[in-house]
Formats: C-alpha cells, sequence, structure tokens
C-alpha cells in the first residue's frame, strides 16, 4: 500500500466511545472476531495516557493460541503516527510497565477546540484477535482525556504511513 492507500483503509470501530479514570487502569473487553494488524486509539478530547495494552491471540508469529500484549514495544508493537508530541513521544506509549510520571507516557497539549481528538495509530507485533485493552493513565490527573475509542485496520506490510493525513 501507498500512503495513499493509508488514507483510504477502512477503519472499524472496535470499542465505541468509552470514559477514563485519571491515575487508573481502564479495561475494556472487547468481542470483535476479526483480525487485525494496526489499532488507532483516539483520546476525546486530549490530554495523556500513560500506557497502551492490546491483548489478544496471535495469528502468527508467535505460538498459536497464547494471549499476549500484541501492542507492547518488547513483543514488537509499535507506534507508527500520531497527530501531537508536543510534550513526549508516541513511542512512550508501549514500553514495559506502568509510567513512572506524566512525561513517561504519550502527553499531548491542552486544545479549546470543540470536539477535539488526538489519535495514535499503533503497530500490532502480529496479526490478532484483540480480546482486552488497557488504557493506563497513572499519572494524569489532571491532564488525562475524558473517553476514547479504538478502531483497528488491516494494513500490508511495509505500507508507508509517513504521509497519512487522518
Amino acid at each position: 500500500l501507498t500512503s495513499e492507500d493509508w488514507q483510504n483503509l477502512t477503519w472499524t470501530e472496535i470499542l465505541p466511545k468509552s470514559p477514563l479514570q485519571p491515575g487508573s487502569q481502564n479495561i475494556f473487553q472487547i468481542s470483535s472476531e476479526k483480525t487485525w494488524t494496526h489499532l488507532r486509539l483516539n483520546i476525546h478530547p486530549d490530554g495523556g495516557v500513560a500506557r497502551f495494552r492490546a491483548y489478544g491471540r496471535v495469528v502468527r508469529q508467535f505460538e498459536k493460541g497464547e494471549e499476549i500484549d500484541l501492542a507492547a514495544a518488547i513483543n514488537g508493537g509499535r507506534a507508527i503516527l500520531c497527530n501531537d508530541m508536543f510534550f513526549s513521544h508516541m513511542s512512550n506509549i508501549n514500553l514495559p510497565g506502568r509510567g513512572i510520571n506524566m512525561g513517561d507516557g504519550w502527553e499531548t497539549k491542552r486544545s479549546r477546540i470543540p470536539g477535539n481528538r488526538d489519535w495514535l495509530i499503533l503497530r500490532l507485533a502480529a496479526a490478532g484477535f484483540i480480546r482486552k485493552i488497557v488504557v493506563d493513565t497513572a499519572h494524569f490527573k489532571g491532564n488525562f482525556p475524558d473517553s476514547c475509542s479504538l478502531e483497528g485496520c488491516v494494513a500490508e506490510p511495509g505500507t508507508d504511513f509517513s504521509t497519512a493525513k487522518i
């Protein structure tokens, strides 16, 4: 796929807009039976997420049927694109363990624009069935998103995301 193709990929809602608690591990069960290679996390309106985890059953590369964190950097997951890295880098979101402070997560700048949302795209370690996600807002008590939503897509290896506009 080219970057133009990436812009036209069909994203499927996996988790509708759901409330988040500050300084907490927000756990959501996912009932999708489809496999995904990429996830897009939307935070409404903006703020910060210390860590993001996507647990599921791997289709390839790992032991079949094993439940692992498909988004974790330690397993090969990678943040590839986001709309805002004002305070910290997007790659902080899938590091091991819990964040140690706000700068150790993905923190965006505040926007006064009504309906604003920030987004981040993660390439999963392998294609898989998502069963559970964890959106950890540890250390984000005054600057955390009110809610989040999650979308998934299937993109071919080698897709160029560098010029994507979402």
